[in-house]
């Protein structure tokens, strides 16, 4: 009971390991549990995303992984590492990393990249007589949580663009003149109407007896804000999120916030 308090314990299962592994699942369909043996004697569980992670699986105990790959690169060694797991063992591969020398200071977000595509074995063979020591977590949809609701969420963000577009346009609204606008002063010149009345903050226009000034009206976004707040309600039914509960507290400008 104390070593398994102690695993649980020393790789922050509760806090971190399995809320990230859940994390991953919900979000690309599949996350991964492995366990190893660290070069301390102990145990060592992780959560691994799809995205840095792959196990070929039995079809028929699909949370049984037949072969599994992981990949992770170490900036401070400069190089990239890659386990493969199969039926009977493992082993290590590596490659190099190339840094650039006149950014170092930033390499570990920008300028790695793998110098080249060959892997090259990091140890032998490991015999071991077991298969890969990962456990392998399914979505029972296959697919993300979001992922059905795509359309749904695609037409929210498309309503908060256009209402955002639609305000930010109307800062400058159309602007015309009527009556007639002499193209030439009086000694012929072209004149520059557009110059003229050019708008800025205290701007005051000279308009010429018998001319008019038109301007454009506000367009009302009271419909597009209803249309995302009809398209937000589909979302909390098809979801089952009770997101309606919310709309007296939450303000719409912060729908996105929901949706990350």
């Amino acid at each position: 009971m104390a070593a398994a308090q102690r695993i649980w314990r020393d790789n922050r299962i509760k806090g971190v390991v399995a809320k990230e592994a859940t994390h991953h699942m919900l979000n690309y369909a599949t996350s991964y549990m492995t366990a190893w043996v660290g070069d301390n004697g102990h145990a060592v569980i992780t959560a691994d995303s799809p995205e840095m992670m792959y196990a070929a699986t039995d079809p028929l105990q699909p949370w049984k992984a037949r072969a599994a790959i992981r990949w992770w690169r170490d900036s401070d060694a400069e190089t990239d590492f890659a386990i493969v797991w199969c039926q009977i063992g493992w082993q290590l591969f590596s490659r190099s990393v190339w840094v650039n020398p006149a950014e170092v200071v930033e390499r570990r977000i920008r300028n790695n990249r793998a110098s080249s595509d060959q892997w090259d074995a990091a140890t032998e063979f490991v015999i071991t007589g077991e298969g890969p020591p990962v456990v392998v977590l399914n979505n029972p949809l296959g697919m993300g949580e979001f992922e059905p609701h795509l359309d749904t969420i695609t037409r929210i963000n498309a309503g908060i663009l256009e209402r955002r577009v639609t305000s930010a346009m109307q800062a400058w609204r159309q602007r015309a003149l009527t009556g007639g606008l002499p193209q030439k002063d009086a000694e012929g010149n072209d004149i520059d109407w557009a110059s003229v009345f050019e708008p800025a903050p205290g701007a005051l226009w000279d308009i010429p007896a018998g001319i008019e000034l038109w301007e454009s009206d506000a367009t009302d976004i009271r419909p597009l804000l209803e249309g995302v707040k009809d398209d937000l309600r589909e979302l909390s039914e098809m979801s089952a999120t009770p997101f309606p509960r919310c709309f007296r507290v939450l303000r719409i400008s912060r729908l996105p916030a929901l949706l990350r």
